[in-house]
């Protein structure tokens, strides 16, 4: 569930093709990804 909308956030940075903003992107959805995994794994 959280997959999809953080592909459907790429796909509008991509979209967009805002080069700045798309490291900002990738490195945010990183620390999401991880800040998840390490919740998940909390509980």
């Amino acid at each position: 569930m959280f997959r999809l909308f953080y592909e459907a956030i790429f796909r509008k940075y991509f979209k967009l093709k805002i080069i700045p903003l798309k490291k900002l992107a990738i490195d945010f959805v990183a620390m999401v990804i991880r800040t998840l995994q390490f919740k998940s794994s909390a509980f």
